[in-house]
């Protein structure tokens, strides 16, 4: 079998299990934003499915669309694990575990530890040797300097109210030791320098979600009351918003790394809709929208003179005056 042959047999099974787990199926549009694949490849592909795949299951819907799934169970004994995905859950979790979330890490190595579970006994025992040697492999490094710690017993209670839609009623210090409790509708966490909830507060008159700090809450109590999420709400487009936590006026950012460093920052991502331009020179320009100068500032001090603020005129004042020649780039 040829290697674009083998690829497409492998990609159609994938697709194949895809389906058995897609509870409300998936349409031929969905389908072809899964596959990569246009429109009338994909046509031809389910009409191939339902020749070779007799268990497949099509559903057309009031609006005529129709849609595919196969059947719970249908390839359960096909769905095996490489050595790969387990090293890369191995790996996910000792990332997570240096971060600081340690209950995180816990529910990674667990879902590990049920993943062996099902495999058979004999191929449990091929890999094992193969995955212990990869990890002795491969070191991870610690991020620099103090991490702060995530409060697990008050991000739990969190957790079910947000599964369950639960208001709750915080308990928590102010920065200028003001002692408050507020009733909200926790949306999720922000994870960064500081880790916080992301809550909304009805009886606030502007509309805007609150962020508390999660080490400055003293106590999380559930009430019987339920809230509803906004529809279309998404926590990371919010957090799309800002460079890092901080929510403020959105600006036009721009930034100019010099032909030393270009290379360097080629390989970071600063936020997610960044455009990246090579000048002829040999600098890079990155350019995007978001708020939060102040983490802004914060970061590009650790480029030095390298970088040069091109816009805003607010971010070029805060690191003015502030920069030095490191000997070493980030």
């Amino acid at each position: 079998m040829t290697s674009d042959r083998f690829e497409k047999v492998m990609r159609t099974l994938d697709l194949a299990v895809t389906l058995q787990f897609r509870h409300v199926g998936m349409t031929t549009r969905e389908i072809a934003d899964h596959m990569d694949e246009d429109i009338r490849t994909t046509q031809r592909l389910m009409r191939s499915m339902e020749y070779y795949f007799p268990q497949l299951d099509i559903q057309t819907g009031d609006n005529g669309v129709k849609r595919y799934r196969i059947p719970n169970g249908t390839f359960d004994k096909l769905i095996g694990f490489s050595i790969d995905e387990l090293m890369a859950l191995e790996t996910a979790a000792q990332k997570i575990d240096l971060k600081g979330y340690e209950d995180d890490a816990k529910l990674v190595r667990s879902s590990i530890r049920k993943i062996k579970a099902l495999m058979k006994p004999d191929e449990r025992n091929r890999i094992s040797p193969d995955l212990e040697s990869l990890l002795q492999a491969e070191g991870l490094i610690a991020s620099p300097g103090p991490r702060r710690a995530i409060p697990t017993e008050h991000v739990s209670t969190l957790r079910e109210a947000i599964k369950g839609s639960s208001v709750c009623e915080l308990y928590y210090t102010k920065r200028d030791g003001t002692k408050r409790c507020e009733r909200v509708h926790p949306y999720g966490f922000l994870y960064g320098h500081r880790h916080y909830l992301v809550a909304h507060n009805p009886v606030r008159a502007d509309g805007k979600l609150r962020k508390i700090i999660l080490s400055s809450i003293e106590k999380v109590l559930l009430t019987d009351e339920m809230f509803e999420v906004p529809e279309g709400f998404c926590l990371q487009e919010y957090a799309h918003q800002s460079f890092g936590v901080y929510f403020d006026q959105v600006y036009d950012v721009e930034w100019r790394f010099d032909p030393d460093a270009a290379s360097t920052a080629r390989d970071y991502i600063f936020h997610p809709d960044q455009t990246a331009q090579a000048n002829d020179d040999g600098s890079l320009t990155i350019k995007f929208k978001a708020a939060g100068l102040q983490e802004m500032a914060w970061h590009l001090i650790r480029w030095g003179r390298h970088v040069t603020v091109m816009s805003p005129p607010e971010l070029k004042s805060l690191i003015e005056n502030r920069q030095i020649d490191w000997d070493i780039l980030p």
